[in-house]
């Protein structure tokens, strides 16, 4: 269990694609050196899984000796894991506080295909199409700001049709002075 003041990362799905374009471009990203961890049933994770995951039997964890050849690598190369899936925030939770550096990823993978169908999942492929993912998040981005735009001008019209009059505005002196 996490003590008070005690967090671990979270990041959802759209930040984790930016990050994966820059990764697979050979840019650097806020995670560095990271392993895409699955910790869904295997049979879950054989049906679909993001591309170049690891499974991570999370039952594991209940056990003395929980190191897995997966985990010992990740310790001794000082990578982050990127873990998704069933009870994921209990897994991140738990490695965190023995000492792995571990970060959530937000969502499953019915939301991660609804976003980004092509490219990411291994029902697409057998490798991450950049292209693709980097379509679908601009098209995300457009949405988002799109929304915004139309929000902020639809409040600027009604201001600019009602506009108030200074000099009209009631004029009450306070009860307090004289």
């Amino acid at each position: 269990m996490l003590l008070a003041g005690e967090n671990f990362l979270s990041i959802d799905i759209h930040k984790f694609v930016r990050f994966l374009i820059l990764h697979e471009e050979g840019k650097s990203t806020p995670l560095h050196d990271f392993v895409i961890v699955d910790v869904n049933d295997h049979s879950q994770y054989i049906k679909e899984h993001i591309i170049s995951a690891q499974h991570f039997n999370r039952l594991l964890l209940s056990r003395n000796y929980f190191e897995t050849p997966l985990l010992a690598d990740a310790r001794l190369k000082n990578r982050t894991l990127v873990i998704y899936g069933q009870s994921a925030n209990t897994v991140t939770a738990t490695l965190h506080q023995r000492g792995y550096a571990a970060v959530h990823l937000t969502g499953s993978i019915p939301l991660f295909t609804s976003f980004y169908p092509k490219g990411l999942t291994t029902k697409s492929g057998d490798s991450f199409d950049t292209k693709a993912l980097e379509e679908a998040l601009q098209k995300k981005v457009n949405s988002d700001r799109g929304g915004r735009l139309w929000r902020s001008t639809s409040a600027s019209r009604l201001r600019s049709v009602n506009p108030k009059k200074p000099d009209t505005a009631k004029k009450s002196k306070a009860p307090w002075r004289f």
